[in-house]
């Protein structure tokens, strides 16, 4: 995918198409000189955040989950990215699987990592992915 700013519509078509219980919205965005920073980080969050409202006030909800980072440098973004670490992508995964009206909240196991990461996913979201 080319760029953040891709992210909403593309999340829209796929909700869209149909067959998905959720979408995990991943990318990230660093800051440079210019406001095209700012710009980008405003444009992606009101397409994300109207699809969001969208997915959840229609007849079938749909979890939307906010994975994108806004970050100053490219150090503070892998660290934000790790799975080891703030694991960013995995919380947001998390969170959209427990959003998801179909589905319903996953256990958490011995084998998670800290409180934002599970490791045992939902076959039915994985399998209409």
């Amino acid at each position: 995918m080319p760029g953040a700013f891709e992210l909403g519509p593309l999340a829209a078509r796929v909700a869209r198409k149909g067959g998905i219980d959720g979408i995990v919205a991943l990318g990230c965005l660093i800051r440079g000189g210019t406001e095209h920073y700012r710009v980008l980080c405003d444009e992606v969050g009101r397409a994300l955040g109207a699809l969001a409202m969208e997915g959840g006030t229609n007849p079938r909800p749909l979890a939307v989950a906010f994975g994108v980072l806004t970050c100053e440098t490219l150090q503070q973004a892998q660290e934000r990215a790790d799975p080891r670490g703030a694991d960013k992508g995995g919380e947001a995964r998390w969170r959209a699987s427990s959003r998801s009206m179909r589905c319903g909240p996953l256990e958490r196991t011995e084998w998670d990592r800290g409180p934002k990461r599970a490791n045992v996913p939902c076959r039915r979201c994985i399998s209409s992915t």
